[in-house]
């Protein structure tokens, strides 16, 4: 079972430990409340190591990650409640001042919990849907109260609801709006963060202020249609870095290790051929043709898996680099390799060199709520998407 680091976050019982990996529950599925994240996936999580749950009312996942939870205590996997860290978040239906309490209170049934780790604003803006349906009809996106809602959010910690309390997408800017009036400062601020999207500025603000940040869609929320990208998986910085790390070969050895002996051997006289999948004929000693085409089947699947397996890695890069920001990385994969990979960022680094390559990297915002939430545009979410640091 890996060990996952920790860092300090400020609560009403002083500061308390977090951990610096959580394993995300955000799914397009789940939004549409077709369950997809189940006890079991987030048992074995625990078994590998995973101690932070990042939910949210709107995910639907909170009572999947309850139910983990009170597994993991009948069966012993962990000792008490405090051994696990959870987050989950305030949707914008509910952000109005006399919402707030009763918000985080149907959280903890769903969660079957006496209180929240880490409790947030999940976005700066009100809708007045019930429940969440893509795309938002524009009339039901309205602006947020902020001082009457962090003044529920600070009602949840005073009472014991919550330890922490906290925001999300939220700029410098809104949470300077924050800070001017708040009994209870933000904790924390979760934002989307990336090699390709680094939030220096918003990053530097929270750190002077005394700000965890989380980092969601660590590696551009690949494979998510509604607002993922595969850029990150896909750039060449981090590729590079990848492969100078020499961990991507060793990787692909080890998944070929079966594969038949004298093809392999032969892979040296390909050095002649980089485009070998297009010869018809073959020109390897001791290789009839037949022989030959086995051999480029197993070339091709070789370099596929080259490919794969460098995307893969890059990802680590990227979730390496983030911890060596000193943020929270909230990773979402329910693959049991994946999420056993994710852990294994803490035994390694970065050179400095590699840290100046990824520094220089062009920045740029992937996702909007503009085309995200809604079809037509909206002046409210585009003063937000507008609003960044």
């Amino acid at each position: 079972m890996a060990t996952v680091q920790e860092k300090m976050i400020s609560s009403s019982e002083g500061p308390r430990p977090i951990p610096v990996i959580a394993l995300g529950t955000a799914t397009e599925s789940g939004i549409a409340r077709i369950e997809t994240v189940t006890p079991s996936t987030l048992i074995e999580a625990i078994k590998m190591g995973y101690r932070h749950f990042d939910s949210a009312a709107v995910y639907g996942t909170e009572k999947p990650v309850g139910e983990a939870i009170a597994e993991a205590l009948r069966s012993g996997l962990i000792k008490s409640r405090s051994e696990v860290f959870v987050t989950t978040k305030l949707w914008c239906n509910d952000a109005d001042r006399h919402l707030v309490v009763p918000a985080i209170k149907k959280s903890l049934r769903n969660l079957g919990l006496d209180y929240i780790d880490l409790y947030l604003i999940h976005w700066p803006f009100k809708i007045t849907q019930e429940e969440l349906k893509l795309p938002i009809p524009d009339e039901c996106i309205v602006p947020i109260d902020i001082k009457a809602v962090w003044e529920g959010m600070e009602e949840c910690q005073n009472l014991g609801l919550a330890k922490s309390i906290g925001v999300s997408n939220f700029s410098s800017k809104r949470i300077k709006q924050i800070l001017s009036f708040a009994k209870i400062s933000p904790a924390l601020n979760q934002i989307e963060m990336n090699p390709l999207w680094q939030q220096k500025k918003l990053r530097e603000f929270c750190k002077k202020n005394d700000i965890l940040v989380t980092a969601y869609s660590p590696l551009g929320a690949a494979g998510n249609n509604t607002w993922g990208h595969s850029h990150v998986m896909e750039c060449d910085v981090l590729q590079n870095i990848a492969r100078s790390k020499g961990k991507t070969l060793a990787q692909i050895e080890e998944a070929h290790k079966s594969t038949n002996n004298t093809c392999v051997d032969h892979a040296s006289a390909v050095k002649t051929k980089p485009k070998a999948t297009c010869v018809e004929e073959s020109t390897l000693p001791g290789l009839s043709n037949e022989q030959y085409q086995q051999f480029l089947s197993i070339f091709r699947d070789k370099c596929s898996a080259q490919t794969s397996l460098t995307k893969n890695f890059a990802g680590k890069i990227s979730l390496r680099w983030l911890y060596e920001q000193g943020v929270i990385i909230a990773i979402k994969s329910f693959n049991t390799e994946r999420m056993k990979k994710n852990l294994d960022i803490f035994d390694w680094s970065l050179t400095q060199e590699e840290l100046n390559k990824i520094d220089q990297i062009p920045q740029r915002k992937y996702t909007s709520l503009n085309r995200t939430v809604v079809t037509e545009h909206n002046d409210i979410l585009a003063e937000i998407d507008a609003d960044i640091d």
